[in-house]
């Protein structure tokens, strides 16, 4: 019996080793969440300084172009700070020991409560890995809209300058865009390519 209890004991303790690991795991999501989040404000925060600096009629003399690229970007960057807020208020970390468990440790016999113990464990580490799954999804969405909307951004504004300080047509500037998004795309599917092809844990 001895034997029995001090395997229930390692096997407790293993998986709570487990479950401290996922919960280490999920922390930093969520970590990797807020900084994606707080890098999405200070953009948004820098073109609204920007817009009210240049005023109304620099933004009116904008081709479309780069007035549509800057605003689909503007809107990514909104929605990388939409999502990342959302990934941190709503993550749930699953309680695996409650109170009565507590209460009940002295006087349960030893060997059933450590049973409950494990079993209770093993349902929170099943469901907090559920939760890690689901936000590095939205996590990555988060990153790959503020780095698209980055990218769209700084295209729009590098189009601007080029075409104020050389002249350049519509035309030309609509073909620039065109191979804008040619790269951009090869770009988000060698990443989603690379994700695929990367060993996965467990």
């Amino acid at each position: 019996m001895a034997d029995d209890g001090d395997a229930r004991s390692e096997a407790l303790a293993g998986a709570r080793r487990v479950y401290d690991r996922q919960v280490a795991t999920l922390e930093n999501i969520d970590d990797k969440a807020m900084r994606t989040t707080r890098t999405a404000v200070l953009i948004l925060g820098f073109i609204a300084g920007a817009l009210t600096a240049a005023g109304p009629a620099s933004v009116s003399d904008l081709s479309l172009v780069p007035a549509i690229i800057g605003s689909f970007g503007t809107v990514a960057v909104f929605g990388s700070a939409f999502v990342g807020v959302g990934i941190y208020t709503v993550t749930e970390y699953p309680v695996e020991i409650r109170e009565g468990d507590l209460r009940s440790a002295g006087r349960a016999p030893r060997d059933a409560w450590l049973d409950g113990a494990i079993g209770r464990l093993d349902d929170a580490s099943t469901s907090i890995q559920a939760e890690i799954e689901q936000n590095a999804e939205y996590l990555e969405v988060a990153q790959l809209l503020l780095i698209a909307g980055s990218l769209c951004l700084l295209y729009a504004t590098a189009v601007t300058v080029v075409a104020r300080s050389f002249g350049v047509s519509p035309t030309e500037q609509s073909a620039a865009f065109a191979a804008g998004v040619v790269l951009l795309t090869v770009a988000v599917w060698g990443r989603v390519k690379w994700r695929d092809g990367q060993p996965r844990d467990g």
